[in-house]
């Protein structure tokens, strides 16, 4: 496995990688039939924005297969100073529980500590209990500041997490 930047060659496969890993991560908390009508045209577009913009996209290879995708960039938040945000980490459902995960938000966190940023900070959807008990094996915790966000017509809750990093300490 290795993981690098993502390149116009792998756009393509990284939106399928968003596409098949929300219909897995988000089902049964997403309407499903928004899961059902998702293509990966909705994440190329941003993705080639993202090539030349303010997110960085990195992407994990199995040979020239791309299995996983994370983005990051700095808080998207009002008034988060000193705050890099991990916007995504996705991974085909079939690699979930490998330690590639793990490998990534280790990899986005080094990246935003590289950048100067003190704190990584995310959001997940508070019904998506697997990936709240993955962040915080990786040393974020919650806060009490939420938000919804509407996905498919359905008002979903979202937490913030914060991490401190090494520069932070």
């Amino acid at each position: 496995m290795e993981i690098v930047r993502l390149t116009r060659e792998y756009v393509r496969a990284a939106a399928n990688v968003f596409v098949r890993s929300w219909r897995s991560a988000y089902k049964g908390i997403v309407p499903q039939d928004y899961l059902d009508k998702l293509t990966p045209e909705k994440w190329e577009e941003r993705l080639i924005e993202d090539i030349s913009g303010e997110t960085t996209n990195f992407i994990v290879l199995d040979g020239t297969s791309c299995v996983g995708i994370s983005s990051a960039a700095a808080s998207r938040d009002k008034g988060d100073d000193g705050c890099g945000e991990i916007i995504a980490i996705y991974l085909l459902p079939e690699y979930s529980g490998k330690g590639i995960g793990a490998a990534l938000i280790k990899w986005d966190m080094e990246y935003l500590e590289s950048g100067g940023y003190n704190t990584a900070c995310l959001w997940v959807l508070e019904k998506n209990n697997s990936a709240r008990r993955f962040y915080e094996r990786h040393g974020f915790m919650p806060t009490a500041q939420h938000k919804v966000i509407d996905i498919g017509g359905k008002p979903l809750e979202a937490i913030k997490y914060i991490a401190q990093l090494k520069t932070g300490t």
